[in-house]
């Protein structure tokens, strides 16, 4: 019985995971790249080696392809030889490319190559793209480019390779047809090694997918697996984690050794056996045990690398201090290419990025015994590195305010803080007051001061968020400064300059769009907790009951109790980007939203599939562990009806993705866009009840699926003309609530529900890729229209809201809900 279990649930490091292993750990990246990719953006993946690209490479264009897009992968390595000239790799690269989309057999390569000849290869490559791709496929394409880390050992620079690249993106508004090309880089580099000069770089545009390790909460599933061998095998995976630090290889390696060991590990014994085993199995003569090869690559790259001494000099100083400002030097960017150190956002020491160690492992493995070996030099001999210059005022405000949020409890912080910013004269350190002096004079320009104000309340909320306790404090810090223009200062001597241009400074920021956002992402959502909680205490029961006939009361409560749709923004990512980014915001703005956005998104999906599951499970009879509470504000039984709805079958044995799927590939027979729309008409007319049918929506659809885009009628039908169809159509249906048309959408609601219409137009985001941005905007519409509105007064469209949320959710593909499929059966 143990033996086959762990057959059909077998761990595997080292190369690509096979599609729908259950050991394949989803994380945000896999999210992160999927939307990105969707969307029509430049994205990079660059890690060290082993951190799950292939995996998530390989899963990525499966969830592409069942959206109907067309994906191609060019493994460099396939075509890498050291004395390979430029004519010859490009011509490779088409040939690599042309293959992958089976179109080798219609294409003449040669021939057509050598008819281009008075083109540069990057020019012959580019009409590839433009003459041949673009014509042969009609829908989406995406290029995934592996291994890109090859182009660094290239006799030939390789910058316009990076600019064909580029020139798909820029000339989109040209060229249209460019929406249809989407490029994807992976490998062991950093955009500046790859691409060095500036104006050829599509880094800048682009958007890097951050490959983390794993997270606890991410890969509870990989516990399963130990089911056999522990009697808490969630603690098991706990002490794995605490050895690997989340590295993908050596957990899923770990998990094998204690699923494939011998002993069964009682409660309260997980971290002794576990500490045995990376011992006996890992640790121990690892030279000779290291199979599949790990720990021996990392220390290859080390040791075979030009810049070995540096390199180890520099590791050894992460060693003994425990971690290092990050910087982006050479050194410290092949350190971390290596998978042996890690950057994290900030560390116990600075408020800074820093290096630290990955993984106890690591630690163990690579220690201040083996580098004596490497080096030659005394373990208590300390290297004489410079790699610091010194701190900026800036950076000496932040590491200044990270050591004290450490050391504090957030009362006494938030008066430190007050007292720096606000009551600015009297801050009991000296040194700190004349950095903040310093900055007040030199940094002239509102928006860089918000900048770096933003930065310190950031450095507070991180600390806070993270702990339940104390995220209280955040509204607090907030309510301080909300009212800090009716501060009184208690001297009578006039105010030093700096003063007043720091009071000033302050009321612009608490004015600024970053100000906004800190409220609206994490004050409201704690506000609304809050209130939640004391909702569901026995003390507010008491008090409905005393207030029930007491109109003036309940006026009065009703801020409270009634809050407006605006302070649930929080809940909805999809429209963090029209509410909460404005015309003139900054790059470094837009990029820390994204990152919240997708950081909420994921958040969602993993509580959502935690609770569908329990409430699945519960409504089928099955006991389960109730975890946090419902994390839409639908109730049970609705929420149970709208995770049935989109995760079940709905016409015949169909789901909404297979229904998606069969139309996009019904599409690639049909010959002109007059018969597209034909068949567009049918398939969303399926989802509209025949009552309403005959309430003359059919006819408008009709007529206004027939007034799209006439003069394309008799043209070959592509996928821009698809995204096109879409977006027209979901404005048509979800016109502004200015617009005089606006009732269409009211009547769908009406009539429908807020169930069914989201199903409506759930169909249609299937279809698209960029159709979720469009309804986005569409929706944005009408949450601004209804902002200041208490929710119980619009409780139909906050329902409607929620449910399109789960719909989004439950379908975007980054999830498993197999495991939900299986109760609902």
């Amino acid at each position: 019985m143990t033996n086959l279990f762990t057959k059909m649930y077998e761990y595997q490091f080292g190369g690509s995971l096979p599609l729908n292993s259950p050991t394949y750990v989803v994380r945000q990246a896999d999210a992160d790249l999927f939307r990105g990719v969707l969307s029509g953006e430049f994205c990079y993946v660059l890690n060290s080696r082993q951190m799950g690209k292939s995996s998530l490479r390989v899963r990525t264009i499966e969830l592409l392809r069942n959206r109907g897009i067309v994906c191609s992968v060019v493994d460099l390595t396939a075509i890498f030889s050291r004395n390979i000239t430029a004519e010859e790799w490009y011509a490779a690269f088409a040939y690599s490319i042309l293959s992958s989309f089976n179109l080798a057999d219609k294409i003449n390569l040669p021939k057509w190559w050598r008819d281009r000849l008075s083109f540069a290869p990057v020019e012959r490559l580019r009409l590839l793209l433009t003459e041949v791709l673009l014509c042969q496929i009609s829908h989406n394409i995406v290029i995934f480019v592996d291994e890109i880390d090859s182009v660094l050992g290239l006799k030939f620079p390789v910058n316009d390779f990076f600019g064909l690249i580029l020139s798909c993106y820029q000339n989109r508004q040209q060229n249209p047809e460019y929406q249809r090309i989407t490029w994807v880089l992976l490998g062991v580099a950093s955009p500046s090694e790859l691409s060095a000069k500036p104006n050829f770089s599509p880094f800048d545009i682009g958007r890097e997918i951050q490959l983390t390790g794993f997270q606890f909460q991410d890969c509870l599933g990989l516990a399963e697996g130990l089911v056999m061998k522990a009697r808490d095998p969630q603690k098991v995976l706990k002490a794995i984690l605490d050895w690997t630090g989340g590295k993908p290889f050596l957990t899923q390696k770990l998990c094998h050794l204690v699923a494939n060991h011998d002993e069964f590990i009682a409660l309260n014994q997980e971290n002794q056996r576990v500490d045995r085993l990376v011992h006996a199995k890992i640790l121990h003569n690892w030279e000779a045990q290291d199979e599949p090869e790990h720990l021996r690559s990392i220390r290859d790259r080390l040791l075979e690398s030009p810049n070995k001494k540096s390199l180890l000099e520099l590791y050894w100083q992460i060693l003994q201090k425990g971690e290092i400002p990050s910087e982006e030097s050479r050194e410290q960017t092949e350190l971390r290419l290596s998978g042996l150190v890690v950057k994290l956002p900030f560390g116990h020491q600075s408020a800074r990025p820093i290096l630290k160690v990955y993984n106890k492992i690591y630690a163990y493995t690579f220690n201040l015994e083996w580098l004596q070996k490497c080096l030659g030099y005394s373990p208590n001999k300390t290297p004489q590195i410079s790699i610091n210059k010194q701190l900026s005022d800036e950076q000496k405000l932040y590491d200044h305010l990270l050591y004290w949020v450490q050391q504090e409890s957030p009362a006494v912080m938030i008066q430190r803080v007050y007292k720096l910013f606000i009551e600015v004269i009297g801050y009991p350190d000296i040194e700190i007051s004349g950095v903040l002096r310093r900055l007040i004079i030199q940094v002239t320009e509102q928006h860089k001061f918000n900048k770096i104000l933003n930065r310190c309340f950031y450095i507070l909320i991180n600390h806070w968020q993270v702990r339940s306790s104390s995220k209280i404090a955040i509204v607090g810090l907030m309510g301080l400064f909300n009212n800090q223009k009716q501060y009184q200062y208690s001297y009578s001597a006039p105010l030093p300059k700096y003063v007043e241009q720091l009071k000033m400074r302050v009321n612009h920021f608490c004015e600024s769009h970053e100000y906004k956002m800190i409220e609206k992402l994490f004050v409201e959502p704690i506000i609304h907790a809050t209130v939640k909680e004391f909702e569901e205490s026995e003390d507010y029961q008491i008090l409905r009951i005393l207030i029930e006939n007491k109109s003036s009361s309940q006026s009065e409560l009703s801020p409270v109790l009634n809050s407006p749709l605006k302070t649930q923004i929080y809940r909805y990512p999809y429209l963090y980007r029209y509410s909460l980014v404005a015309s003139n915001s900054s790059r470094e703005h837009q990029q820390m939203l994204q990152e919240i956005q997708s950081e909420r998104q994921w958040e969602f999906e993993l509580s959502l599939s935690q609770y569908a599951t329990y409430l699945i499970k519960k409504i089928s009879g099955f006991s389960s562990h109730k975890p946090l509470s419902n994390p839409t504000l639908l109730s049970d039984q609705d929420l149970y009806l709208a995770i049935k709805q989109f995760t079940g079958k709905v016409e015949g044995d169909s789901s909404y993705k297979d229904l998606a799927r069969n139309f996009l590939e019904h599409t690639e027979t049909v010959e002109s866009y007059q018969e597209f729309k034909e068949q567009f008409y049918h398939y969303i007319i399926t989802a509209i009840d025949s009552d309403y049918q005959s309430q003359h929506f059919d006819f408008k659809l009709r007529h206004k699926l027939k007034s799209l885009l006439p003069e394309q009628d008799q043209q070959g039908f592509n996928s821009l003309l698809l995204n096109q169809t879409c977006e027209k159509l979901l404005k048509f249906l979800i016109e502004s609530p200015h617009d005089p048309n606006h009732y269409i959408f009211v009547n769908l609601i009406a009539n429908l529900g807020e169930l069914k219409t989201s199903a409506l137009l759930l169909k249609i985001v299937l279809i698209s890729g960029q159709s979720q941005s469009n309804l986005g905007e569409q929706l944005f519409q009408w949450f601004n229209y209804y902002e200041s509105k208490p929710i119980d007064q619009i409780q139909w469209f906050v329902n409607f809201l929620e449910n399109i949320n789960v719909a989004l959710v439950i379908n975007n593909e980054t999830l498993d809900v197999s495991s939900i499929q299986n109760y609902l059966k």
